[in-house]
């Protein structure tokens, strides 16, 4: 039997030829009895050039589109704009989390009604519902047109964050937002996401949980999310580039 210090890297032992061979940019690291995900991303450069002519540099998202979009975790909605105030719906976001995790395999199979096979976001709900990242609807639908809430953007954003660190506890005391208008599944995930920027609010009570999400909204919860991860990943002696 190998010993728990052998550093295996996609299931492959030794240095790992077999899966950087692949040219992937997402891999699964298991060392010393733990798994770590290590996503490759470019650094960040002052050279990136702006193609959105709705984007300006005095926006108070235009860092994050800028991280979101030269990392290819977004793209515009043509190629001269980003339409940041265009309401996101589902799949999108969880196509952009899919790419966020760097576009892994997927393995699984849909279990969704109203997810079509070859559809642009068929890969990333199949891997997200295989993950525990989405549950979907009772009636079977994943809701994959639908407008995403700002509690329902919090809590895939959440169990994502979860499943790169499943020992994560949540604990912000004192908290100071109004709970009583947020859905018992998305209290803590929505502590997270106020608390690290991860949603933006309107003023010092309301978290505004049934309202839905820009894609400028979307850009911000997603640099974040990026960046919490690459700190999770320092603290757990990982290297993420």
């Amino acid at each position: 039997p190998l010993s728990d210090d052998v550093l295996k890297i996609n299931g492959h032992v030794n240095t790992g030829r077999e899966a950087l061979s692949e040219g992937e940019n997402n891999f699964t690291l298991e060392y010393k009895g733990k798994i770590y995900n290590l996503i490759f991303r470019r650094p960040e450069t002052t050279s990136w050039t702006n193609p959105f002519g709705d984007i300006k540099s005095t926006d108070a998202f235009f860092n994050s589109v800028k991280y979101c979009n030269m990392n290819g975790l977004m793209l515009g909605t043509s190629d001269t704009t980003f339409t940041p105030d265009a309401i996101t719906t589902r799949a999108m976001v969880v196509t952009t989390l899919y790419r966020i995790a760097g576009s892994p395999k997927v393995n699984g199979t849909n279990n969704f009604k109203d997810v079509e096979a070859g559809s642009w976001y068929y890969d990333a709900v199949t891997w997200a519902n295989e993950n525990g990242i989405v549950l979907g609807y009772e009636n079977g639908n994943f809701g994959t047109n639908d407008n995403i809430t700002r509690e329902q953007f919090a809590t895939i954003m959440y169990r994502y964050a979860k499943k790169i660190k499943p020992e994560m506890n949540v604990v912000f005391d004192p908290y100071p937002y109004n709970e009583d208008d947020i859905a018992d599944y998305a209290k803590e995930p929505m502590k997270l996401a106020i608390m690290s920027s991860m949603l933006k609010t309107t003023d010092t009570i309301s978290t505004n949980p049934k309202q839905t999400v820009s894609r400028s909204d979307l850009a911000m919860g997603i640099a974040a999310l990026d960046k919490i991860v690459l700190q999770t990943l320092k603290s757990s002696d990982v290297v993420y580039n």
